[in-house]
């Protein structure tokens, strides 16, 4: 990769990220809208974008936050998407937490709390795609970005880009 490349990589990435939530968003609105989807079914979906969207946050967090950071105020867009976050973490605790009693109050109080999760998510979305990503590439320098792509992409899959592949069982050269 080459220093752009690297920023691209992690700024696709996320932003690619933002339009499958942007879809599963859809389909929970989808479900909220039909009564015939029961509360563990909304609960279930609720639970699978959770993990997408933590596991996004937490990149956003460890690598893309504390560099821009270093030429923002702290307290500045930053802190704003961090407790955007968190508001997202304690709807998503909250809505798995209701218990599924197979009734219309649970149900109901699912559908409210899942209700305010997505404007929330989808606000918090917009800020990301209009506002955070642009101003990361306008301000971050390409050694930052270089050494922040190769950390996040590290992370997110697990292996260095340089680790020689294991060879596979029975096509060793003899």
């Amino acid at each position: 990769f080459t220093k752009d490349e690297y920023f691209l990589f992690v700024q696709e990435l996320l932003a690619a990220e933002n339009h499958v939530y942007l879809e599963m968003l859809d389909t929970i609105q989808e479900g909220m809208n039909r009564e015939s989807c029961r509360t563990c079914r909304l609960q279930a979906m609720t639970e699978v974008l959770g993990e997408t969207v933590q596991a996004h946050a937490k990149i956003e967090e460890d690598f893309l936050f504390p560099a821009l950071e270093r030429h923002l105020d702290p307290d500045g867009p930053t802190d704003v998407m961090r407790r955007e976050h968190e508001l997202m973490d304690a709807h998503l605790t909250h809505i798995l937490s209701i218990p599924d009693d197979n009734d219309e109050q649970a149900r109901a109080r699912v559908v409210n709390v899942l209700t305010h999760l997505v404007s929330i998510l989808r606000g918090h979305i917009e800020k990301e795609d209009g506002v955070l990503f642009p101003m990361a590439r306008r301000i971050l320098m390409d050694e930052t970005l270089e050494v922040m792509g190769a950390k996040a992409f590290e992370s997110r899959h697990g292996w260095r880009r340089h680790r020689s592949p294991e060879p596979i069982a029975g096509e060793e050269d003899s």
